[in-house]
């Protein structure tokens, strides 16, 4: 016998590597028909719960108001793409237009049917941990047993997991999956065989981390292991204030992180320790600067964004292409989901995002005082949120906007003590 709940959590808990499956043939085949091929086990999560509404005709809003704020996030990411294809972007067509759309929307949708079947059952933590493992899994099956790197984004010689919309992405995953070991971790101190088996994953994942060789990944994960091991964390609002000061220390603090890299140590860890590609984090710098430059002297679309790409139409870009000698200005990104985010949904687009980080956050925290087990996300968050400041995991539908969804939904779907939703056995 199968609960309609079983089927729910199957769907869910592969649906990462499906996403992952789907982001190969984007990159090999078509992107249009990778798309297709990760919305397929969201739409049939969809598909179930409405079936399933209509065998039981009868329909109880389980949410509250943080909804509209995602959706309103959500929509202004959808309205950035219409706008963009009004605009004559290349390379968006209205096909991908819709495509992509619906790609945004549908994946958070599925989530909170998830979240609804598992209302009032302690499920978050085990399988979102399964979900990552398994594609964590079907990643390193794909790079070492099967010869397959990233279609998109790869570098010779670092660990390319193939099954990612990027190479970095696959840093993302393992610290992801690091930290939510780590507090896992802490409660198996009187048990030595799962403690051993849990440290000896961790420090897997952490070779993982250091072969795939994401720079700003790595300074990231570090300052959240600080801030984890000293408690700093216990101040929350202190510390979601202190985020927003993420990119002006990077840019002031270039020549220190150069001399620290430097050490012998982690030249022989990191590989590549060369100064004008620290100090200007490998050209990233460069763009943050011409976008502070934008935000304080031109302020075009600054309120509203200038859609998907807005810093294409704004000219951004233009010196760093030059001095990279790319052509291709439209594929280029600002390598920050904050800065990419204010450029192209403006300062309300951001500001809607903001406030649901802050509320995410703060429902983590508490969780993680009780010692609960999806307090695990607390830290999680914490890394995606120094994070967004950086580095693109986090924008569009990149795999942090999935994980990302996956925790508001939690949120977002009114949790009491009354049984989860559909409980009934199927023959």
């Amino acid at each position: 016998m199968i609960y309609k709940r079983d089927i729910v959590n199957f769907l869910f808990v592969t649906s990462f590597s499906v996403v992952g499956l789907g982001r190969y043939v984007s990159g090999s085949m078509s992107p249009s028909l990778g798309y297709i091929v990760g919305l397929a086990p969201y739409l049939l999560i969809l598909l179930f719960y409405g079936v399933n509404l209509l065998y039981k005709r009868e329909f109880q809003i389980r949410l509250n108001r943080n909804y509209w704020l995602m959706l309103a996030f959500l929509l202004s990411t959808v309205i950035s793409l219409f706008v963009s294809f009004r605009k004559n972007l290349p390379n968006l067509d209205f096909q991908f237009t819709m495509i992509r759309s619906v790609v945004l929307l549908v994946p958070f949708h599925a989530f909170l049917v998830v979240m609804l079947y598992n209302r009032g059952k302690d499920n978050l933590f085990r399988l979102t941990l399964m979900g990552l493992n398994l594609l964590l899994f079907i990643n390193v099956v794909g790079f070492y047993g099967l010869g397959l790197s990233n279609q998109v984004h790869a570098i010779e010689g670092r660990i390319n997991f193939p099954f990612l919309e990027a190479l970095y992405s696959g840093a993302g995953l393992v610290v992801i999956i690091s930290l939510m070991v780590l507090y896992r971790l802490g409660s198996t101190w009187n048990y030595p065989l799962k403690f051993s088996g849990l440290l000896a994953y961790l420090l897997v994942n952490v070779f993982f981390l250091f072969y795939i060789n994401s720079r700003l990944v790595i300074i990231i994960f570090i300052v959240v292991m600080l801030v984890y091991f000293f408690k700093l964390g216990n101040r929350f609002s202190y510390l979601f204030l202190c985020s927003f000061f993420t990119l002006p220390l990077l840019l002031n603090t270039g020549k220190l992180i150069y001399e620290i890299l430097s050490l012998p140590v982690f030249v022989s860890l990191l590989q590549r320790v060369d100064m004008f590609d620290i100090i200007t984090f490998n050209g990233r710098s460069l763009l943050w600067e011409n976008v502070f430059d934008w935000m304080m002297f031109d302020q075009r679309g600054f309120i509203f964004g200038n859609g998907f790409q807005g810093h294409y139409f704004l000219g951004i870009e233009y010196d760093v292409a030059k001095l990279f000698g790319i052509k291709d200005l439209d594929s280029l990104h600002l390598h920050s989901a904050v800065l990419e985010i204010i450029v192209n949904q403006g300062i309300v687009g951001i500001l809607l995002l903001m406030v649901i980080f802050f509320k995410t956050c703060r429902y983590f925290k508490k969780l993680y005082d009780q010692h609960a087990s999806d307090g695990a996300f607390y830290y999680v968050l914490v890394f995606m949120m120094l994070l967004l400041h950086v580095d693109m995991l986090q924008y569009m539908d990149n795999f942090g906007s999935i994980v990302f969804s996956l925790l508001v939904a939690r949120i977002v779907v009114k949790q009491d003590e009354r049984p989860a939703l559909n409980l009934v056995v199927q023959s």
